[in-house]
Parts: C-alpha cells; structure tokens; sequence
C-alpha cells in the first residue's frame, strides 16, 4: 500500500486526524456544516452525483435510480438506517466502490480468477458511470470554497486520487489477466 501513489495524502489525512485536540475537532464539525449540509443539495458543494451531473434537478431520480440499480445488481441497498439518504451520495458510493474491491481480493484469495475478473469489470464500470464523472466537480466545489490546508479540500482530493488510481490499476490487472492465459497457451 505505501507504494502506491496516493498513499502519502492518506497517510497525511491520518495523522491529522490522530493529533486532533477538541478544540480542532468542533472547527472541523463547522467547516462540514459550512461546506456540505447547509441546504443539503443547496450546499457550497452537494455530496450526491445528481447535484453535479444534473443541474437543473429533473434527472436527479434517474441519476439515483442509476445508482441503485448498480447497488441491486450486486445484492446490496443503501441500509434502512440512513433513511432519508440519497443513494448517490459520496459516502454510499464510495463503500459500495470497498465493498466490490473487497469482493475481488476474496476471489483472487480464493483461486477464482473468472470471479475476480467479473468484480473487476463491475469495479470499472461503477467507476465510470459514476465516481469518475461527478468527483472532478465535487473537488473543484471544495476547492472553490476551502483554503488549500483545509482537511476537507486534502480528504477530496485523495479521494479522487485514490479513485483513479483504482481505475488505472483495474485497467491494469485486466489486461494482466487478459493477456495470461494467452501467454501460457503459447508457452
């Protein structure tokens, strides 16, 4: 993991985090008011895929039926407990984005390469019919309205960061993939 590109600005983030006195904790709770929830989709910068892929609001049901509907297809729903959430938001996204990750690492674990090479492919496609097209426009709202230490606008772009280095190594493993049993056949 420490190899991997994005991992100093998470590494950053938590260390920030474990050194937090009360004082620091409560300015960042405000900072999150101020950027995120005040007016909810109305906010400095909205944390669901329809406010940034939907401006004038009439898609916005489609958008989010979209994003169930890749929930649905592997067997999981936005929890009972957030009721009242959208299912395109940021944090719903990005656990479900673990959640196929994890699924991919059992598989592999497992000696189920055609399994894995399906979470792959779902990975990617999650990837680019959703974070990959409205994350650019979250980072740039955060960056719009925050200073450059600001731990929100550093959180949104390792996020980002970490999202397409996810899609580039799932580009990546694919081919590998593609490409292996070819080579063992020619071998």
């Amino acid at each position: 993991m420490r190899a991997f590109p994005f991992f100093p600005r998470w590494r950053s983030l938590l260390d920030s985090l474990e050194t937090l006195t009360d004082e620091a904790r409560a300015r960042l709770e405000e900072e999150y008011v101020d950027l995120f929830l005040l007016g909810e989709l109305h906010s400095a910068c909205p944390l669901y895929e329809s406010a940034y892929l939907d401006r004038t609001g009439r898609s916005r049901g489609v958008i989010a039926a979209g994003v169930e509907q890749a929930y649905a297809a592997a067997g999981v729903a936005v929890s009972p407990a957030a009721q009242g959430e959208l299912p395109d938001h940021v944090a719903f996204e990005l656990e479900f984005l673990s959640l196929l990750c994890a699924e991919e690492a059992r598989a592999w674990r497992a000696g189920l390469p055609d399994e894995a090479s399906d979470r792959m492919g779902r990975e990617r496609d999650f990837l680019e019919r959703h974070l990959l097209r409205f994350l650019p426009g979250l980072v740039r709202a955060v960056k719009l309205v925050s200073t450059s230490s600001s731990f929100y606008r550093r959180l949104a772009e390792a996020v980002h960061a970490f999202v397409v280095h996810d899609r580039d190594l799932i580009g990546a493993l694919a081919e590998a993939y593609a490409s292996a049993p070819k080579a063992a056949s020619e071998a």
